[in-house]
């Protein structure tokens, strides 16, 4: 009698792949995607992600290669793009400014000088007057008073007597009737009176029984004359060359 109960008291075992009643009486094979081991388990589990359950009895972590499977899948996939996989884990998004396309399995931060907006694409690049330093999902716009010559590092700002408005890649100097006494507005035209030569941050005001377009002609004057000088030298040095050089050969011969 007392080995009778005990015989009806040992716990019972159920296949491995299917499930059972609590008399460990078979009920009907795991679905596709769950398993069970079998002994005193009665029930199936569903596979892991990054897993596959072969033969519906056991977990084996996906292979590097193709370290991707949904939960409950049970099929190895390449990693998709936006997801960092690692075999026998749950795929993980990429974080913002980073990326990785179909089968890169890790994420990459996005490079200075692009932007990636969107995980699962390449990085774009940044356009110009726009700049990004690296692992940022925007470039950004370079702002007025300042220039952005590289898109790969951080804008520069414009040296007084210049100026520069939104997404500038370099800055204009202060035209001459105008003056800039700021690097981040447009230039403002010299008053009735005045007068400016380029890159100024102040108009200068014309000197008694002198109007602003005498004073302007004078310097352009003094520019030319300087202009002119350098052109006569210039005419002299090349004639004294040939000279120098006829007279040589008039003593060969």
């Amino acid at each position: 009698l007392l080995a009778s109960f005990i015989q009806r008291c040992k716990p019972c075992s159920c296949l491995a792949g299917t499930y059972c009643d609590a008399s460990c009486v078979t009920l009907g094979n795991c679905d596709n995607g769950w398993y069970n081991p079998g002994g005193g388990t009665l029930t199936c589990s569903v596979c892991p992600a990054g897993s596959y359950c072969p033969m519906k009895s056991s977990v084996v972590a996906c292979p590097k290669e193709l370290p991707f499977s949904y939960f409950g899948g049970g099929t190895c996939l390449q990693c998709p793009a936006g997801y960092a996989c690692t075999p026998g884990s749950a795929a993980t998004v990429c974080a913002e400014g980073t990326y990785s396309l179909a089968g890169d399995g890790v994420c990459s931060p996005c490079p200075a000088g692009y932007k990636c907006a969107d995980r699962t694409q390449a990085p774009v690049a940044c356009s110009a007057g726009y700049y990004s330093l690296g692992s940022t999902s925007y470039c950004t716009i370079c702002l007025t008073g300042q220039y952005c010559p590289f898109t790969t590092a951080t804008s520069l700002t414009c040296q007084a007597g210049t100026y520069s408005l939104y997404q500038a890649t370099s800055c204009t100097t202060c035209p001459a009737g105008s003056y800039c006494p700021r690097v981040d507005m447009a230039p403002l035209v010299c008053l009735s009176g005045e007068y400016s030569t380029p890159g100024l941050t102040a108009c200068i005001r014309c000197e008694a029984g002198k109007s602003a377009l005498l004073r302007l002609s004078q310097a352009w004057i003094v520019k030319l004359a300087t202009t002119v000088l350098e052109v006569k030298q210039l005419v002299l040095n090349v004639l004294q060359a040939i000279y120098a050089h006829q007279k040589i050969q008039l003593q060969q011969l």
